[in-house]
């Protein structure tokens, strides 16, 4: 034990999957007195999104809604009238980029959304989360805490979840499978999405070679027909299994 806070320092081993490059990488985080430091294992460039983890009324929410299709659509219809608005040739790159952007995000909101609500909302769901997930299944706790700890069994699984990188699809697809029953269907154009997301947020929209990204208008509708197609899919499933639950 450290004689002085000054001298203490926390290490942690986690692992990170990379959109850009669709690889996981060991991380090890050490948090010191004065500062934190992370290394990523064989990680050529490094940038990373500080997360924002819902509070315990967002996540009550989120568990207690089913209007996940209804919110995506009227988002998505926002953003063709955004992409379908004149504006400045100079502004295109700019605006077209963005919409791309928030076209991808509300994906991730969707999936993250309806994939807590699922668990949180189905015994059976619930139970092969926990015994499947590695994270999860490898908590312990004592006998003398099994009551305490199974009260909050909910709120840990729906934090689990919302802290789960929804642009790791190939993971967001093995859970809605694995876990739900759920089928994605063909979503390779995701996987293409997601990385130029990536490159718009992080690189000003340039690629790592340097090149420049130019969405178009057509490029953002089309994306917005494809989430759409992806979305109903989807949901047609979980309508589904909703009715089964009732």
């Amino acid at each position: 034990m450290a004689e002085r806070h000054s001298d203490s320092t926390q290490e942690q081993w986690d692992s990170a999957f990379c959109d850009a490059c669709t690889k996981d990488f060991d991380v090890c985080v050490r948090n010191t007195y004065f500062d934190v430091d992370v290394e990523i294992e064989g990680a050529v460039q490094v940038t990373f999104d500080v997360a924002q983890y819902p509070d315990d009324n967002e996540i009550s929410e989120i568990i207690a809604s089913t209007d996940q299709c209804d919110d995506f659509e009227l988002e998505m219809r926002q953003i063709v009238l955004l992409a379908e608005l004149s504006a400045p040739d100079s502004a295109h790159r700019t605006l077209f980029n963005l919409l791309h952007v928030q076209a991808v995000t509300l994906i991730e909101t969707y999936l993250s959304s309806v994939l807590i609500h699922e668990v949180m909302n189905s015994d059976a769901n619930l139970r092969r989360l926990v015994e499947t997930d590695p994270e999860l299944s490898k908590m312990k706790f004592s006998l003398a805490d099994i009551f305490t700890q199974y009260d909050k069994l909910r709120f840990t699984v729906a934090k689990h979840l919302s802290a789960i990188i929804y642009h790791n699809i190939a993971k967001v697809n093995n859970l809605y499978a694995n876990v739900l029953g759920i089928e994605f269907g063909d979503h390779k154009w995701l996987y293409q999405a997601v990385s130029k997301r990536h490159d718009c947020v992080h690189r000003n929209g340039y690629t790592t070679q340097k090149d420049k990204i130019n969405t178009s208008k057509e490029e953002v509708l089309e994306l917005a027909k494809l989430a759409g197609a992806f979305i109903a899919n989807i949901d047609q499933q979980v309508s589904y299994a909703r009715y089964e639950r009732t």
